[in-house]
This record gives C-alpha cells, sequence and structure tokens, in this order.
C-alpha cells in the first residue's frame, strides 16, 4: 500500500503547536505505515497466511504444483471468491507461486491414503504484499481483513441431555473449522468451561434466543454466533439444526447427511453473505474525503494514519489539512461510500456522526447490517464525517 501524506498549506493558529509536531513524525509515519499497510485485522488467526496442501512428493515440481494449489486457496480467502477465475495473472502466479510465498515445510499428517500410508503436507507461509500486488494486477475484488469473528456453538444429544462439543477433533467441529479457514472465516471453538455451559443452556440453544447467544458469543469478541444442534444417526450420518445469529435476524438450516453435507453449507452462508455485504471491486479504485474529529494530540493523529494505513481496501492515504482537533484526509479505495462507512463500522475505531450546519459535511450513520439483511444506506456525497475511538 502506498501511503502519500501531505502537509496542509496553512495550519490554524489553535493547532499551530500540534502542527510543529506532527510536521516532524510525517517521516516516520510514512516508514511505519509502509510496514503496517495489508496487516491482518485482529479477529484473523495468526496462521491467515499459511496453507496446508497434500504433496504426492518431495520432488521440485510436486513442491511447486501443491504451493500452486496453496496459492490459490489464499486467493479464496482474500477475495472470498470459492472459483477464482484463471486469468493470465492468476495462470502465471500458480505456475511460479515461489514469487509468493517466504517458507515451506514439509509436515507428516495422522490421516492416511489409499494405500495406508501416512499423508504428507506442504504448509506454505505467503507473503501478504505480494499477494496484494497480484489481486491488483488480476482485478480481484477484495474481501477486507477485519472480518466480523464466528464463535461455533455445538450441542450434541447425549441421551436426552445436551452437551457442549468443545474438542476441536470431534468430527464436526473439524469439518467446520477447517471449512472456515479454507473460507477465510475468522471461526471459535469455544473451551465449553463452565461459564460456557452456563450461558449456551439448552432452553436457550433451542429457542435460539439472540439475547442468550450475543451474551455467550461478547465472550470470545465475536459478532455473530452458529449454533449447531447435533445427533450422531450412525457412522457419519448426522443430523444438526443450525442457527446463524447476528442481531435479530437468524438464519436457519435443517441438514442431514455425511459431513461434507451437514458443516460446509452454514459456513459458506455466512462467508457468502459476509463477503456479499463487505466485498470491494479490485483495482487501484477512486478516493474519499474524511473529516476525522478527535485528533487532540500527536498520539491521536499517529494513530489514526495507522489505522486507515493498516485497512486491506486503503491503498492510499493523503493528509489534506488540520482543523483545530479535526483531520481532513484522503483515502484512495475500490469502496463507495456507503460500503466504506460499513467497513469502518465493523471494527468501531472510527465512527460515523452526525453534525448539523456545516455546508461542507454530510452527516451519516452506519452500522453493520445483520445476516441476511439488505444494506440499508444512501450514498453520502462530498465530506464523511467520522470520530476517532482512541
Amino acid at each position: 500500500m502506498t501511503q502519500r501524506l501531505r502537509s496542509s498549506q496553512g495550519w490554524p493558529p489553535i493547532a499551530a503547536p500540534l502542527a510543529a509536531c506532527l510536521t516532524g513524525l510525517l517521516t516516520w509515519l510514512v516508514i511505519a505505515l509502509s510496514f503496517g499497510a495489508g496487516s491482518a485485522a485482529a479477529a484473523l488467526p495468526d496462521n491467515f497466511y499459511r496453507v496446508n496442501v497434500p504433496v504426492a512428493s518431495r520432488s521440485a515440481e510436486d513442491r511447486r504444483t501443491a504451493a500452486g494449489q496453496g496459492l490459490r486457496v489464499m486467493l479464496t480467502r482474500l477475495t472470498g471468491l470459492t472459483d477464482v477465475a484463471d486469468s493470465p495473472p492468476v495462470a502465471k502466479a500458480t505456475a511460479n507461486p515461489e514469487d509468493y510465498f517466504s517458507q515451506y515445510r514439509y509436515v507428516r499428517t495422522q490421516r492416511f491414503d489409499d494405500w495406508g500410508q501416512p499423508i504428507t503436507e506442504l504448509e506454505v507461509t505467503f507473503v501478504p504484499a505480494a499477494l496484494r500486488r497480484l489481486q491488483a494486477a488480476a482485478a480481484l475484488p477484495l474481501w477486507p481483513l477485519n472480518r466480523p469473528r464466528v464463535v461455533l456453538w455445538l450441542l450434541e444429544d447425549d441421551g436426552g441431555e445436551q452437551r457442549l462439543i468443545s474438542d476441536a477433533q470431534h468430527p464436526l467441529a473439524d469439518a467446520l473449522l477447517a471449512h472456515s479457514r479454507w473460507r477465510g472465516l475468522p471461526m471459535t471453538l469455544p473451551g465449553g468451561d463452565a461459564v460456557d455451559v452456563a450461558n449456551i443452556t439448552a432452553r436457550a440453544a433451542l429457542r435460539g434466543d439472540p439475547e442468550a447467544l450475543a451474551r455467550a458469543g461478547a465472550r470470545y469478541d465475536a459478532q455473530i454466533s452458529l449454533l449447531g444442534r447435533v445427533e450422531s444417526l450412525g457412522d457419519d450420518n448426522w443430523l444438526v439444526r443450525w442457527t446463524a445469529q447476528q442481531g435479530e435476524r437468524p438464519q436457519r438450516l435443517r441438514l442431514s447427511g455425511g459431513l461434507a453435507n451437514v458443516a460446509l453449507a452454514p459456513v459458506d452462508m455466512i462467508a457468502d453473505a459476509l463477503v456479499a455485504q463487505f466485498t470491494v471491486a479490485g483495482g487501484r479504485g477512486g478516493q474519499l474525503a474524511l473529516e476525522i474529529a478527535g485528533i487532540a494530540s500527536v498520539a491521536a493523529y499517529g494513530g489514526v494514519l495507522k489505522y486507515l494505513g493498516s485497512l486491506s481496501y486503503v491503498s492510499e492515504v493523503a493528509v489534506r489539512e488540520l482543523r483545530g482537533s479535526s483531520l481532513l484526509v484522503d483515502v484512495t479505495t475500490g469502496s463507495d461510500a456507503a460500503k466504506f462507512l460499513q467497513l469502518l463500522a465493523v471494527d468501531a475505531r472510527l465512527v460515523a456522526i452526525e453534525r448539523s450546519g456545516d455546508p461542507l459535511s454530510t452527516a451519516v450513520t452506519a452500522q453493520p447490517v445483520p445476516l441476511g439483511a439488505e444494506p440499508v444506506l444512501s450514498t453520502p456525497a462530498g465530506v464523511l464525517q467520522v470520530s476517532w475511538q482512541d
């Protein structure tokens, strides 16, 4: 991501002492923001840019093939597309994946092939900046990295009692977590301690109580709850009643059959809804003007620019001027104004505000849209007003 910082042509008298300090920080901020560009949001797991792919052998040819498959997995995570088109830039990259990863190693798994041999995987760690360049070259859409976290509640029927599944090796939990990693959807399986058991009662689960699910999910900093009431009907035969909850509007599925039948659809339902809501166009995009209130110190100035620089859907930040405690900036993004505010609302560091009597600004409000609902936002014009939450 490019950072382009401009000084104002004239600092207002009230801002002069602060301006003098801020001017000295410009060089430092250019360096710091360049290294911070494209960093994952807090909700993403540490291994977001690491992919494990089965590999036939340790030959260079098989390693290149497996790494190319891993690169396609990364493109799925970054774009939200389950099938990335084989455009010339993508085809060239997958044929020569060495340009996009920093390290690899071979891992022997506990799974076995049809001949009873342990399956070996190639574990590849990709470079975020290189992937971002590939996305831009291929004009691929961008699913921003500040994604809502999903907490997974699995309640298994055990002789009439509801038992909370907390073992990540449980077949259903393992299948759900694996598919969520492939889609790039942050998902947490609770530890199942006494607090969790108390929060997710059988009665609350049966009703799909949104308030109970929200309280239980808050412990894991989750914005979305996925609740599955599970019955094992035999060898790889399951019946699961799913409820996905964000806000007051639940989405429900009733699925039966093998793991592939019952585990993939709820993850895809959530991921597809988020992708449709938050994905921005590929390429450089256009500019939006922001007026950011609450910039009363050098720390706030540095914090807001570092934050903007970390957003994957912002490719450039240009400082226009400082008006008292309000900072004016231009951001280059592939998002339109309404979606930009919606994306900011996910982690609420920059909050849309209403202000009357200022013809240069537009009063706007934005909140994350619940799953399955259509965004209800008018696209603002002019300067978008937001407040920095330090």
